[in-house]
């Protein structure tokens, strides 16, 4: 799970969380939190970080 952005604790959004399944990474989300606005705690699953040996 990689965090993006932490968003506005007095707001007390639900977070929300990218998963992709084509391999692409983290691509795709990062120009949305963008437009989403700050408030919004968003995170998402990067499959390169789990493909990596520890």
């Amino acid at each position: 799970m990689v965090y993006l952005q932490a968003g506005v604790a007095s707001k007390a959004l639900p977070p929300l969380y990218f998963i992709h399944v084509l391999g692409i990474g983290l691509k795709y989300c990062r120009p949305l939190v963008h437009y989403l606005g700050s408030e919004l705690p968003i995170y998402a699953l990067s499959i390169q970080l789990l493909d990596k040996p520890p």
